[in-house]
């Protein structure tokens, strides 16, 4: 009994480690990472207010350690828009409705920066830089190579 017990467990669990969905960001890969970005900046770059211009840094990759004896990588992209000065909350508050769910800064006020989970623990951040300046970051974090 104890057996069948131990190689129901062990079939159950390889079962769910197998076709389970990703729990944790080092169960994707990079590639599943830089798509779900690429799906960010398409709505990002879709829905840029009027009068603003919209500027891609592209990728920016780096080594990172997931354990102690495994490497991974980190993907990172910056996105820059500049516009009219004294106009930048309310692109910040456009583009973060672009980006879905995302929580502004202050809660009350003009918007001075957000956050975003894009999907499958991508981080989107925003901020207003200066005047006529937002800046957008996407980082992957730390993937398997």
């Amino acid at each position: 009994m104890i057996v069948a017990w131990g190689l129901l467990l062990l079939a159950l669990g390889t079962w769910s480690a197998l076709r389970g969905p990703v729990s944790v960001r080092e169960q994707s890969d990079l590639g599943s990472a830089k798509q779900v970005m690429d799906q960010v900046v398409g709505r990002i770059s879709g829905n840029v207010p009027p009068d603003w211009q919209f500027f891609d840094d592209g990728y920016r990759e780096e080594p990172c350690r997931l354990t102690v004896v495994r490497d991974g990588r980190r993907a990172n992209r910056s996105l820059r828009l500049s516009g009219p000065p004294a106009t930048e909350s309310d692109a910040l508050t456009h583009i973060a409705s672009a980006v879905g769910q995302a929580r502004l800064k202050p809660v009350n006020g003009p918007a001075e920066s957000f956050y975003a989970d894009a999907g499958t623990f991508v981080s989107v951040r925003g901020q207003v830089e200066g005047p006529g300046a937002v800046v957008v970051e996407l980082s992957s974090g730390c993937r398997p190579q």
